[in-house]
């Protein structure tokens, strides 16, 4: 069994850098149950900590949009570290959705961002910049900005909707390496016409 600090187990030497790595193991014996040998070690490999807290910075509702923005700590860690920003709309009057991230941090990093569509829904690149979704007789035109910055993967990755389910579907991935700026912008929306 793995231990964080979350689990009470803490230790200082996290905030210097060091990261503890706490393993209990179960001492054979009558109350096997109730006692616990532990081990403490400098590095973890293989224990979990509540590293990626998230952070909620508007959220508004309302009725021609919905409006999301929000972060979370979960790269702190890099050197040096990054905060994500991610901005979601939903406009009602338009059915589109729009998802904006953005990077707060500063050096060289390599960005990947993955978009895994529901089962079914077939992409097809159309020009630079845009996509076409289809899915149940319905199509859609999914674009993002800045397209000369990011580079598209049209690949397929997998989802598993249930404990030992895993199902293939269309998997978009952007990347791109170097400094934080340009963020990447993601607008879905239902396309117009035949």
């Amino acid at each position: 069994m793995i231990a964080s600090a979350s689990d009470g187990f803490a230790n200082s030497s996290h905030r210097r850098g060091v990261t503890p790595f706490v393993l209990l193991r179960k001492r054979p014996g009558k109350n096997a149950s109730k006692s616990w040998n532990i081990c403490s070690r400098k590095r973890r490999l293989w224990s979990f900590e509540n590293d990626a807290r998230p952070r909620l910075l508007a959220f508004e509702t309302g009725p021609d949009r919905d409006r999301f923005r929000g972060s979370h700590t979960g790269y702190g860690r890099l050197a040096p570290p990054v905060t994500p920003v991610r901005s979601i709309e939903l406009d009602h009057r338009e059915h589109s959705l729009t998802v904006h991230d953005s990077f707060e941090g500063s050096g060289r990093h390599q960005l990947e961002l993955p978009l895994h569509l529901a089962v079914g829904v077939e992409a097809a690149l159309r020009e630079p910049g845009q996509v076409e979704l289809r899915a149940s007789g319905r199509r859609f035109v999914l674009t993002w900005d800045p397209h000369e910055a990011w580079v598209l993967d049209l690949g397929s990755g997998r989802i598993a909707p249930s404990y030992g389910v895993a199902l293939l579907v269309v998997r978009l991935l952007w990347s791109r390496d170097g400094p934080l700026e340009p963020g990447l912008r993601i607008r879905i929306a239902p396309q117009a016409g035949p």
